[in-house]
């Protein structure tokens, strides 16, 4: 597989890293959900639940996204998985809006959330999750057909939506963040980035980013994937929140990291050795 630029090198690499432990991460969600463990679906004790259909939402952007990055994405994948995004985020919508129960009644037979909605926790598709994965689906959908300008800006969107979600954690306002959970956030901020710096690569104005040393992208990817978790880890510290889904949370970040940093270390390993051969 031929790259035109290091910084496409890169951010292709890591990205198929990250979607690869985003996609296992969703997964244990879902195994969470259906043998019990608060814990794998419900980082803050009374907080927001992470829904198993933002959990299926979370692996189609994944697999699309890593399809993507190894530029083997096709048009008939491409359009099915971002075309049940869109249904299922558009049904959301209009199930938050006009109560129709739709979302809450793919729930109702499992028991970890009959007995939650008995202590009065709820479990739902907020609408920041819903539009988010929406502006995600149409970014891939963009960067497929080439209109660079489009992909980018609809994951910015996606990227300004999700930041308000955390933005309400923070300050601990409900209202921002609806029913979205920390869990979403934080793997929906992360597919936010990779398809921003993804989608960075198309623009045919962007030589300063082909230029870019692997010393910089490696400070980038660091900025892009430490900084934001580390936020999210100190806000969250306290007795309310579950260790065990803050592990959870940061395993995809931390994958990330590992694979950028392995990078760095390998290409400076070889310019110590192509100077020792001098």
């Amino acid at each position: 597989m031929a790259y035109p630029s290091t910084y496409e090198y890169y951010v292709s690499f890591i990205s198929r890293l990250a979607t690869m432990a985003i996609s296992m991460l969703a997964l244990i969600l879902l195994i969470g959900v259906f043998i019990e463990l608060p814990a794998f679906y419900r980082p803050l004790i009374n907080g927001q639940a992470t829904h198993p259909l933002t959990a299926l939402l979370v692996i189609f952007a994944s697999v699309q996204l890593f399809r993507i990055s190894s530029n083997k994405a096709t048009a008939l994948h491409s359009i099915n998985c971002c075309s049940f995004s869109i249904v299922m985020c558009f049904l959301v919508l209009l199930d938050n809006w006009f109560n129709l129960l739709f979302v809450e009644g793919l729930t109702d037979h499992i028991g970890a959330f009959e007995y939650e909605k008995s202590l009065g926790l709820e479990t739902r598709v907020g609408n920041n999750t819903a539009v988010m994965f929406t502006f995600l689906a149409l970014s891939h959908l963009c960067f497929l057909t080439e209109r660079r300008k489009l992909c980018l800006s609809f994951a910015i969107a996606a990227l300004i939506v999700i930041t308000i979600s955390l933005l309400g954690y923070f300050v601990d306002h409900s209202n921002l963040y609806g029913g979205t959970s920390l869990m979403t956030a934080s793997i929906g901020l992360q597919l936010c980035l990779f398809t921003i710096l993804m989608g960075l690569t198309q623009l045919s104005d962007s030589k300063h980013f082909h230029r870019l040393s692997k010393k910089s992208v490696f400070w980038l990817l660091c900025l892009a994937t430490i900084i934001p978790f580390a936020l999210i880890l100190t806000a969250y510290s306290g007795a309310k929140a579950r260790p065990f889904s803050f592990l959870l949370m940061g395993s995809p970040w931390l994958i990330a990291f590992t694979g950028s940093l392995y990078l760095y270390v390998l290409d400076k390993v070889e310019v110590v050795r192509s100077y020792e051969s001098n």
